[in-house]
This record gives structure tokens, C-alpha cells and sequence, in this order.
């Protein structure tokens, strides 16, 4: 076989491998200092590919100290959506029984471990204690359940923190998204935020924080 032969194959080979790679890599949307990749039309374990894998791997770091996530995280709450609960002011969500507020719309975190803080107020119509699930989701074609905490009831004053990990493939296809929804009298919700756990640190569990 001669060296051009051998050249040919190579590259050939090459190319074969690399079409492959691109044929099963997801689509990269790069905007405003954020990154996310996306499928379309293409069966769903697409996402468990080594070319996702690696896509997502190579653009895991691109939206640590993401201005949009900053902006969000000042006021979260004024970009929730609500599914029967009442909006109030200060971007307050009161949420009753088979109600839910959740949010906010479009929140691209880096990989790693986070707490997040759900911090609950009064009203006159919401000022004694009632029950509630806590949870933490990723939005999207292949969002799903974080974490999730019910505390036997919270009153107005309390802060409920979820521990959760967002790991590179939640991360790369998933909004992270905040929920709320009532199941017994009512909650008013006056706040959401996150923190990075760093690593080495404490281990974490859901609690609820009286003042």
C-alpha cells in the first residue's frame, strides 16, 4: 500500500469520525455572555451522547458570573409566572392551596452545588402558617426535578433553603427554575436567591430558618 494511500485513508477516517461528531453535537447559542446548547427534531437521547457530552463539557465554565443571572437574582420573584397565585406588591407571590408561582424565565447557572433560598412574608390574607412544596427544576426539553422540599408549615418570617446540584449536562440544556405551590392555607412568597456551596464545605440538607 502506498503512502498516499495511506494518507487517503487517514483522513478520510478523519473526516468520518468528525462528521459523526458534528452529526450527533447539539446546537450552541452563545448571547449576552451566556451559553446553551439545543437539540431539534432528534430523538431525546441525543443529550446522552459523548459529542453532547463533550460540547457541554468544553462550554461548562462560559456562564459563571452571567450578568443576566446577576440581574435575575437581585429580584427573582418580579419574573415569576403565576398559576393562580396572586401577584402582590414588591413582586410578593401569595400562593394558595393547588396554586403555584414559579420562576424566573430564562436562568442559565454554571455547574455546581447551590442553595437556594425561598424567604416568606404576611399579608392580611396570608398571615398565619400554611404548607408548601419547595422545589428546584430545570426548564426545557430535557428539564426535570432538582430537588424538592415540603417543611411541615412555614409562617410569614421564615427563609426555607434547598440544597441542589446542577450538574454539566443540566446546566448546558436547562433553565434553572424556582417553584412554589401551595398545598394547605397559604404562603406569601417575598423572595428567591442562590449561592454557590463551595466546595469542601459543609454538607447541606433542606431546612427552614425561623427569625
Amino acid at each position: 500500500m502506498s503512502e498516499r494511500t495511506v494518507h487517503a485513508a487517514l483522513l478520510s477516517a478523519a473526516l468520518i469520525v468528525a462528521s459523526i461528531f458534528f452529526l450527533f453535537a447539539p446546537v450552541v447559542y452563545a448571547y449576552f455572555s451566556e451559553v446553551s446548547l439545543s437539540y431539534s427534531r432528534v430523538p431525546a437521547w441525543f443529550a446522552r451522547t459523548v459529542p453532547a457530552r463533550v460540547t457541554a463539557s468544553l462550554f461548562s465554565r462560559y456562564n459563571v458570573d452571567s450578568p443576566v443571572a446577576a440581574r435575575l437574582h437581585r429580584r427573582a420573584t418580579c419574573y415569576f409566572i403565576d398559576e393562580g397565585a396572586v401577584r402582590g406588591p414588591r413582586c410578593t407571590h401569595e400562593v394558595r392551596r393547588g396554586q403555584a408561582a414559579y420562576g424566573p424565565e430564562g436562568l442559565k447557572l454554571a455547574p455546581g452545588m447551590y442553595v437556594a433560598g425561598f424567604e416568606l412574608s404576611g399579608s392580611a390574607g396570608c398571615s398565619t402558617a400554611g404548607t408548601a412544596d419547595f422545589e428546584v427544576a430545570t426548564a426545557g426539553r430535557f428539564g426535570h426535578a432538582l430537588a424538592r422540599h415540603r417543611p411541615s408549615d412555614v409562617r410569614p418570617g421564615d427563609r426555607v433553603e434547598v440544597p441542589f446540584l446542577l450538574d454539566g449536562m443540566d446546566a448546558a440544556f436547562g433553565n434553572v427554575e424556582f417553584k412554589v405551590t401551595g398545598v394547605s392555607d397559604c404562603v406569601l412568597l417575598l423572595r428567591v436567591d442562590w449561592s454557590v456551596i463551595e466546595p469542601g464545605g459543609p454538607s447541606q440538607s433542606p431546612k427552614t430558618l425561623r427569625p
